[in-house]
């Protein structure tokens, strides 16, 4: 289940942070034409609005993904692991006394 749930989020993670560049670098522009923030962008974001950049780069890419998806991949599944062990093995059993505020419980 966990692999499931790993490579399921994997996919998705990695599609949706490649739309929300995608959508950042085409806004990118419209916020260079803003006089005051373009003072402020321009020593972070300035690069990248050099070269050109169409929907399909990342398609010239595919190593790139698949190193990406498979490090996404290897995170997801390591938390997934972690959060079973810790679920079905390391839980622990904690008593907690209800009629007294005395740690013993002699009342």
């Amino acid at each position: 289940m966990a692999c499931a749930a790993s490579i399921i989020f994997t996919t998705l993670s990695i599609a949706s942070a490649s739309v929300f560049i995608g959508l950042a670098r085409f806004s990118l522009p419209v916020f260079f034409k803003v006089p005051l923030l373009s003072m402020f962008l321009r020593p972070f974001a300035a690069h990248f609005l050099k070269g050109s950049w169409t929907v399909t780069l990342p398609l010239y890419h595919a190593k790139l993904l698949f190193r990406a998806w498979f490090l996404s991949f290897s995170t997801f599944m390591i938390w997934e692991t972690a959060d079973d062990l810790f679920e079905n093995v390391v839980a622990e059993v904690c008593h907690v006394l209800t009629h007294s505020t005395n740690c013993r419980g002699d009342l």
